[in-house]
């Protein structure tokens, strides 16, 4: 907390903004937000959409809650997300017989180990099938894919914009909310910068 709050008074004075504030996107329960206002006593705006989240950060004075960014005014300063990225959903897909085809998770009928072990995981071809249960411990379904048609055109829309066709069996993740929060973004932010930290 106490580096970003340095990093973030310099962006201040670069922006030359009177108006200076920071928002956090996905700012849980203000563990963070609290850190870099004991050290800078910024304006600071929140962004969480868990309700009882948000509660609890209506604790912390003088933090402002929101519980979207469409519902948050627009601002100038630092828009920033500590692990926003690795929040936000994905579709797995594959190409397969010329086909893009989406995975979907479920719970299959052969048993799968409550516990991996470190060298269990030590391949990069670890799955829940190669491993095997550790003595003593609960076993229940695995989970498995599926895979079939994809849910939305707009994934092999993504694909055909960016102009990018997908190797037979080639499995991928593709975030198709991101465009969406980067609008919004660039709407509450007037003047700034958007950092996402991972």
């Amino acid at each position: 907390g106490e580096l970003l709050a340095a990093i973030f008074k310099s962006w201040k004075q670069k922006l030359k903004s009177d108006s200076f504030s920071i928002m956090e996107v996905g700012s849980g329960e203000g563990r963070l937000a609290m850190d870099i206002l004991r050290t800078a006593p910024f304006r600071y705006r929140a962004v969480e959409r868990s309700p009882s989240r948000r509660e609890a950060l209506k604790k912390h004075s003088p933090i402002e809650v929101y519980p979207d960014l469409g519902s948050a005014p627009p601002m100038e300063g630092v828009l920033f997300g500590n692990e926003l990225i690795d929040a936000f959903a994905v579709h797995r897909v594959r190409m397969k017989g010329g086909k893009l085809e989406e995975g979907f998770v479920g719970a299959g009928p052969r048993a799968r180990p409550e516990i991996q072990t470190r060298s269990d995981c030590t391949s990069s071809n670890s799955n829940f099938d190669s491993l095997e249960s550790i003595p003593g411990q609960a076993r229940g379904p695995a989970l498995t894919i599926s895979w079939s048609s994809p849910t939305t055109p707009h994934l092999e829309a993504y694909f055909n914009r960016l102009g990018i066709t997908l190797p037979e069996d080639y499995e991928t993740e593709v975030n198709l909310a991101m465009a969406d929060w980067l609008r919004d973004a660039s709407r509450v932010l007037e003047k700034g910068l958007v950092v996402l930290i991972d």
